[in-house]
């Protein structure tokens, strides 16, 4: 190589490699939630009852994805309305990264419904739960459907799942696509420690419910994240060292009607905590 193309050559490399550099600067920097897509389960805004309302609330709150329940995007074979539903959130400039909570059982046609649309609409989670008849359909149809993955929400001490272990006995021997998503604030209730509960379902850990509570004069109490018992940093770091790649949703039940101001005190927090770790 001549000393004039070696010197091109070397220019050339720079260049290229200050460019990468910068333009994966600029890929952290449009995320303020660094690894995690954080988003919201929208029956935090079960008050708002049309998709209109719901997305709007969403931008107010400066996120790009959603967890969607199952009252703001209706399941449907009907491609004129899931064009509809497509066309809304493409326009918002959110995105679907699942849909909950579904009660999969010994219906074999009812659960596929589910996977189809959620096939359709290129939602990769269903929030779910199931019997263990429930399981088996739905082991034929992650075979069928193989970018969908089920995550079991577990909803608190008195849930079939108020564990991990219990979800990860249900899970042991179906499909690898079905696995967890954990409510934190109700794995809380069930007096889980968030952060062993991310730790053992970590292989199978496929959307998180952010959410808070703490025993406040012997009553559970839900809390603004950060608030109660969970610890933000710790957790965000812990599901980063687990490559949690799902939706983290957060959710927050306390005051439907005005919901805003609680959750953006929440997702400046969690906006905090990522930049830290």
């Amino acid at each position: 190589m001549s000393s004039f193309n070696r010197r091109t050559f070397l220019k050339t490399s720079a260049a290229g490699i200050a460019a990468l550099g910068c333009n994966a600067l600029r890929a952290e920097d449009a995320n303020p939630y660094g690894p995690f897509k954080v988003g919201i389960a929208t029956y935090t805004l079960r008050n708002f009852k049309t998709l209109d309302e719901v997305l709007a609330k969403i931008k107010e709150l400066g996120l790009k994805y959603s967890e969607f329940n199952k009252a703001h995007l209706v399941v449907t074979s009907d491609a004129t309305k899931i064009k509809e539903y497509k066309e809304k959130l493409g326009a918002a400039g959110i995105t679907a990264l699942a849909i909950c909570v579904y009660k999969f059982d010994d219906k074999p046609g009812a659960n596929r419904a589910v996977f189809e649309f959620a096939k359709a609409m290129n939602v990769p989670t269903i929030s779910a739960t199931f019997s263990s008849k429930g399981a088996l359909s739905l082991d034929k149809l992650c075979d069928e459907f193989p970018d969908i993955r089920v995550g079991i929400h577990n909803h608190g001490p008195t849930d079939e799942y108020k564990s991990p272990e219990d979800v990860l006995s249900c899970v042991k021997d179906r499909h690898k696509n079905i696995g967890a998503t954990a409510d934190l604030g109700h794995y809380i209730r069930a007096k889980q420690d968030p952060l062993a509960v991310i730790e053992k379902l970590k292989d199978r850990l496929y959307g998180i419910h952010f959410k808070d509570y703490k025993n406040e004069n012997g009553k559970e109490k839900e809390m603004i994240a950060g608030d109660g018992v969970l610890n933000i940093k710790e957790t965000l770091a812990l599901l980063k060292k687990v490559n949690f790649q799902g939706c983290l949703s957060l959710e927050y039940e306390q005051n439907p009607a005005d919901p805003i101001p609680d959750l953006k005190v929440a997702l400046a927090r969690i906006q905090a905590a990522a930049k830290e770790i």
